[in-house]
């Protein structure tokens, strides 16, 4: 798992980093250890590239701020899905007062789904790519298998979603 970690991550920023990119890692519930070696590791892989920042920090929810789009980041065990909002307008208040566009995005829940515009926030469950495990199909939490990659106007916030192979 950690080597096929590594493997995946590392296509993915060689492939997109020809412009600044900032890597935030946000723990999960299951792996914490083993994604926090990867990130850590992966920070020193790219250490001297000065146009790709980490933040491997063990904080649960962080943000990004592209233009006028504050997204929110976080795994969403801790907190209930109604409420996974309202954490963003708080924690981060001032580029919630900079941004027109304000997005929270979570994975615990292993499906994709959309709830919109909860106190002008989108919030958004993103499926994952890992095995339906036993725990998961006893529970018929069967979801698609996919990596989203979100395309975001620096002015107009959201343009696309697409499903990469």
């Amino acid at each position: 798992m950690t080597m096929k970690s590594y493997e995946v991550i590392m296509y993915i920023i060689d492939e997109t980093s020809f412009v600044d990119t900032e890597i935030l890692w946000v723990e999960g519930n299951h792996s914490k250890l083993v994604e926090f070696t990867v990130f850590w590791g992966l920070q020193l892989i790219y250490r001297n590239c000065e146009h790709i920042k980490f933040d491997v920090s063990p904080k649960k929810r962080k943000r990004f701020v592209y233009g006028d789009n504050l997204i929110g980041l976080l795994h969403g065990d801790e907190i209930k899905k109604k409420e996974q909002e309202t954490w963003l307008q708080y924690e981060f208040r001032e580029e919630w007062g900079k941004c027109k566009y304000a997005e929270v995005h979570s994975g615990h829940f292993h499906k994709e789904e959309v709830t919109s515009e909860n106190g002008g926030i989108t919030r958004r469950t993103n499926p994952t790519i890992k095995a339906t495990d036993k725990y998961e199909y006893d529970h018929a939490w069967i979801s698609k298998k996919a990596v989203l990659c979100y395309i975001w106007h620096k002015e107009d916030s959201l343009k696309s979603i697409h499903y990469p192979k």
